[in-house]
């Protein structure tokens, strides 16, 4: 969808693919609505992946902060 429909082709423009990637990662670390989800809760490990995530997330919001300016 992002090539085809908006034009953010991933050799163009990698950092659009690298956030959703990352976006991808995170809702799938939310845990289920409906209860389906098969992996047990782990708040220590999951705080753990949330902090490195979020230090890729302000590699990546930097990145894009200096391709903007």
């Amino acid at each position: 969808m992002l090539s085809e429909v908006l034009g953010f082709g991933e050799d163009t423009h990698p950092e659009v693919h690298e956030g959703i990637d990352l976006l991808r990662v995170k809702l799938c670390a939310e845990p289920s609505i409906c209860g389906t989800k098969n992996s047990k809760c782990d708040l220590e490990e999951e705080a753990q992946e949330l902090e490195l995530q979020n230090e890729d997330s302000n590699v990546i919001q930097n990145d894009l902060f200096e391709i903007n300016n």
